[in-house]
């Protein structure tokens, strides 16, 4: 790989927003022409950055202005005094920051890292971004613009090409995070007994409910559909003002029918039966844990996918 055309992309992410916002940023530099690992920021091993000139941070905030808790190792060792006001120097870097401005200390991470990055002589690709989750557009207003201000900053000073490795042009597919496929009768026999989805997706310190009341709160005429959504409270669930609740739904089983229909090769017919391998197709995009045993595709539909 060359390496000047080598991007890092780091992530501190409480809830997954950040983490899912880095993933398509990577796969949007596959068709860009870079290449690179994509790593929440407390795995990286920090002792390698003074190594990386080209490196994307996308962060969240969370409680009263702190990191996320992929992130607190990381922040630490940047904060050391005893570091050298060069020892970035060779760095190019960019920041975007997700956050809700109904909060005082709206996108504190990302400012704090950016003039970090700043003070131990890193330079900054462009100015950092603050996506807000109470624009009327939500997130993506700002996140859609800094990225595309970031591959024509790169375009400008890099060469980059707008073209994917194949030449078709930036419009294509996006790159595809994992190879999929299908498992022959004898493997699905081999692993008939397994239910991995449904055992690995069930979270420590989670809890089942159900929902009670989905209301919606704006005129069906307005363009934001902002609801009212009331879940039933388990007595074990304790909570306090300002803290972060983190749902995972399971989609309905008409849902899972019609998903199959729209998904049926006449060759192989689906049924949500039919068992199937996600597999690693580079090495910077590991397979989640959840997802590395052979498993049904009717648990991928209504345990997994949006």
């Amino acid at each position: 790989m060359d390496s000047s055309h080598k991007l890092l992309i780091l992530y501190a992410s409480q809830t997954g927003t950040a983490q899912e916002v880095a993933e398509r940023l990577w796969r949007e530099s596959k068709r860009h022409g870079f290449d690179g690992p994509i790593s929440s920021m407390d795995e990286y091993p920090i002792n390698s950055l003074i190594f990386d000139t080209l490196v994307v941070f996308v962060c969240s905030t969370t409680g009263q202005g702190d990191p996320p808790d992929n992130m607190r190792k990381f922040w630490k060792f940047l904060l050391r005094k005893n570091l050298p006001e060069n020892s970035l120097q060779n760095m190019t870097f960019a920041v975007l920051g997700l956050g809700d401005s109904s909060y005082v200390k709206f996108n504190f991470v990302a400012k704090k890292l950016h003039r970090r990055l700043e003070s131990l002589g890193a330079a900054p690709l462009i100015e950092v971004g603050l996506a807000d989750d109470q624009h009327d557009l939500g997130a993506d207003a700002v996140v859609d613009v800094w990225l595309k201000e970031l591959w024509n900053k790169l375009s400008q000073q890099m060469g980059v090409l707008k073209v994917m490795a194949n030449g078709s042009e930036e419009k294509g597919l996006p790159f595809s995070r994992w190879k999929v496929s299908l498992l022959d009768k004898q493997e699905a026999n081999d692993n008939q007994e397994q239910d991995n989805v449904t055992k690995t997706l069930k979270i420590e310190n989670t809890e089942d409910t159900k929902l009670i009341a989905n209301e919606r709160l704006t005129p069906d005429t307005h363009f934001q559909d902002v609801r009212h959504i009331r879940l039933h409270q388990p007595n074990s669930l304790v909570y306090s003002p300002g803290d972060v609740l983190l749902v995972h739904p399971h989609n309905r089983s008409s849902s899972v029918t019609k998903a199959l229909e729209l998904l049926q090769d006449r060759d192989q017919p689906l049924v949500e039966t039919t068992r199937l391998m996600v597999e690693q197709k580079t090495q910077y995009m590991p397979v989640p844990y959840s997802l590395r045993e052979p498993c049904t595709i009717g648990q991928l539909v209504r345990c997994y996918w949006d």
